[in-house]
């Protein structure tokens, strides 16, 4: 992997192993994003021992083919994934609680 740091610190590009550049953002956390950054994720959640992620989303973004190609990827590396889509586009504070509800739901099976 190749990495580059920006001058702000903030920022870092590197190459994946797909050859595709994935931009990584540091402020407060660490963001990844960019072509093939999803591709990453499987080794990461197995790498930190996640096994039984919860991946928040709204109901159109759910639906659509690069969404389930990414959790696809996660079951074929065996994780058992957990899909909350029952928000808004731009989340209220209801849907909140209902992710909240939700992860308290299926944290006894983590």
């Amino acid at each position: 992997m190749i990495s580059k740091v920006y001058p702000s610190k903030q920022l870092k590009k590197t190459i994946n192993h797909s050859g595709m550049s994935v931009l990584q953002y540091n402020f407060p956390t660490i963001i990844r994003f960019g072509a093939g950054a999803a591709s990453e994720l499987p080794a990461y959640l197995t790498q930190h021992q996640l096994h039984r992620p919860l991946v928040v989303t709204d109901p159109v973004i759910a639906e659509l083919p690069f969404f389930r190609r990414i959790i696809a990827n996660l079951q074929a590396q065996g994780l058992s994934v957990e899909v909350f889509s029952d928000i808004h586009k731009n989340p209220v504070k209801s849907d909140v609680y209902k992710g909240i509800e939700v992860w308290d739901n299926t944290a006894a099976m983590r």
